[in-house]
């Protein structure tokens, strides 16, 4: 069986697709996030609808792009420890410079 480290070098595990939050304020969240859509899109002009649609999707690019630094952060103090490779997994690359530098 292939170790985390290893799977995640080769690929084979895709961490943001993984997390699926399923906590009562999350889905109260998002049904109010639908209403607020449902209710711009019933009041807003077409053109104003393509720019509302635009920006939400800036939004979850700035939103995506905030998750991959967490994740990035909480990889770096994990793998510091480890020293990368010794210990943790062999196939793991050796960073040039500091140890803790894998972003």
């Amino acid at each position: 069986m292939k170790t985390l480290l290893r799977r995640l070098y080769s690929g084979e595990v895709y961490p943001c697709e993984e997390i699926d939050v399923k906590t009562a304020e999350n889905r109260a969240l998002n049904r109010k996030i639908s209403a607020e859509k449902a209710y711009f899109q019933s009041v807003l002009s077409s053109n104003d609808e393509k720019r509302f649609d635009a920006l939400s999707d800036l939004e979850l690019q700035r939103t995506a792009a905030y998750g991959f630094e967490s994740f990035a952060y909480g990889f770096r103090l994990g793998a510091g420890p480890c020293g990368y490779a010794e210990g943790c997994d062999e196939a793991w690359p050796k960073a040039s410079g500091s140890k803790t530098d894998v972003g």
